[in-house]
C-alpha cells in the first residue's frame, strides 16, 4: 500500500487539525511546521478531514521554512474549497519570492487552476467555486503533471525558476499592505514530497477522505476494508503498544487484515 505518513520523501504534511493556536504542526518527520500569519480563532474551520484553515483573500497565510523547489523532482498537493481570489490571483501552495509565487498552484481569472512559476503560468483546469477539490502537481526534471481529484488533466514541460525560496500557503508574498495576491477559501491537508509521486498515489490521496475516518477518543467506530494514512496514524496513537482489538490482529497487520473493526476508545 501507499506509505503515506511514513514515506521518507514526504517533507511537509500539515493536516491543519489543531483547531486553535498559531502553529500548524508538520506530521512528516522533518519538523517543517507552519506559522499562521494574520489568522485567528475564526479561521479554524471544518475541513475534508478534521479541521482546516479559512483564508480571507487579504493577508491570511501560513509560512514554513521548507525549501522544496531545489529538488529535481517534487510533488505539491492539497484540498481546496475555493470561493474566489484577490484582485490579481489566489495563491494556494507554492514558494514566495520577490513579488510572485514560484513552483506552486494558484486560482486565477475565471476560477481557473494554474501552475504558477512567476511569469510562467499554465492552465490545469477550470473549477467551480464553493466545491471541494483535491489539487496537485508533480515536477520531474522539467516535466509537470497537473491533477484534479486524483486524475491527471495536463502534462507539459517547464524549467523551474527560483529554487531557494521557502514555502507559503494562501498568499504569494508577505509584503505588508499587498492584498493583490491572496486566496479566498479553505485549504486542507497540504503535502509536499521531494519526489514526483505516481498517478496511483495521487489518486489514493484524493480518495482517502472517502475511504477512511479518524479515531476520536471517547467514541465508537466501525470501519470496512481500507485504512487511510490518518486512520493508521491515529490508530497507532490510541493503541500505541500494539494492543489487541476486536479482530485480535496485530497493529502491524492493520493494512493487510482490515475488514470490519469495532473500536471503543473510552479508556484511551
Amino acid at each position: 500500500g501507499f506509505p503515506f505518513m511514513k514515506d521518507p520523501d514526504l517533507v511537509l504534511c500539515l493536516p491543519f487539525d489543531e483547531g486553535e493556536g498559531d502553529i500548524a504542526y508538520d506530521k512528516s518527520a522533518n519538523g517543517n511546521d507552519g506559522t499562521l500569519v494574520n489568522m485567528g480563532a475564526e479561521d479554524w474551520v471544518d475541513g475534508v478531514i478534521g479541521k482546516a484553515l479559512d483564508f480571507d483573500a487579504e493577508d491570511d497565510q501560513v509560512t514554513s521554512n521548507l525549501i522544496y523547489a531545489n529538488n529535481p523532482s517534487f510533488t505539491v498537493a492539497c484540498w481546496i474549497y475555493p470561493r474566489g481570489h484577490s484582485e490579481y490571483f489566489g495563491p494556494i501552495v507554492g514558494t514566495g519570492y520577490g513579488n510572485s509565487m514560484r513552483s506552486g498552484l494558484g486560482l486565477m481569472s475565471n476560477n481557473k487552476l494554474y501552475y504558477i512559476d512567476h511569469s510562467f503560468v499554465y492552465l490545469i483546469k477550470e473549477l467551480i467555486l464553493n466545491n471541494w477539490y483535491h489539487v496537485g502537481f508533480t515536477y520531474n526534471n522539467g516535466i509537470i503533471k497537473g491533477y484534479v481529484n486524483g486524475i491527471e488533466v495536463v502534462s507539459f514541460s517547464h524549467t523551474k525558476d527560483v529554487t531557494s525560496a521557502t514555502t507559503i500557503i494562501g498568499r504569494a508574498i508577505t509584503i505588508v499592505g499587498d492584498t493583490y495576491r491572496a486566496f479566498d477559501g479553505i485549504i486542507d491537508e497540504p503535502r509536499i514530497y521531494k519526489r514526483a509521486i505516481t498517478a496511483a498515489e495521487m489518486k489514493l490521496l484524493a480518495d482517502s477522505p472517502r475511504n477512511g475516518f479518524r479515531l476520536v477518543a471517547g467514541k465508537d467506530h466501525t470501519y470496512e476494508h481500507a485504512f487511510t494514512d490518518r486512520a493508521i496514524v491515529d490508530f497507532e496513537k490510541v493503541f500505541e503498544d500494539g494492543e489487541e482489538y476486536t479482530e485480535k490482529g496485530s497493529i502491524n497487520d492493520v493494512e493487510d487484515t482490515a475488514s470490519t473493526f469495532f473500536f471503543n476508545t473510552d479508556t484511551k
